[in-house]
């Protein structure tokens, strides 16, 4: 995929994303700072996955769930307990937690895809 058209994709995602939790979050103006740093947060994470979609794929459909089922689990875990917790400070918080948590996912494919001898199908990145 084309850098113009994932950096596209990308900011559609993050302002619709900013949009929908304004529309939710109406009355809650102190979050105003959070709201703008939604559309970063999601379009970088939106980028990524897009630019590494393959290895994503591929490391979601290995035969190595046994050994890494008990790492997902903690992290699973911990991701949904804080991220319940931040959803009852506002609604804004949570949608960035939940963002900062899906950056760290697509941030450790990229590394993972970056760093792994067979980059071929790496297009334009």
């Amino acid at each position: 995929m084309h850098r113009s058209v994932r950096y596209t994709i990308s900011v559609i995602v993050g302002i619709a994303v900013s949009i929908a939790v304004s529309m939710l979050a109406q009355g809650e103006s102190s979050h105003s700072l959070v709201i703008l740093s939604l559309p970063v947060v999601y379009g970088v994470v939106t980028s990524l996955l897009l630019a590494h979609k393959q290895r994503y794929i591929e490391i979601h459909s290995s035969q190595q769930r046994a050994s890494g089922s008990k790492l997902g689990g903690i992290g699973g875990g911990t991701g949904a307990l804080v991220g319940s917790l931040l959803l009852q400070v506002s609604i804004p918080v949570g949608v960035a937690g939940f963002g900062l948590m899906l950056l760290g996912m697509a941030v450790t494919v990229a590394s993972v895809d970056l760093y792994s001898p067979s980059r071929s199908h790496i297009e334009d990145t």
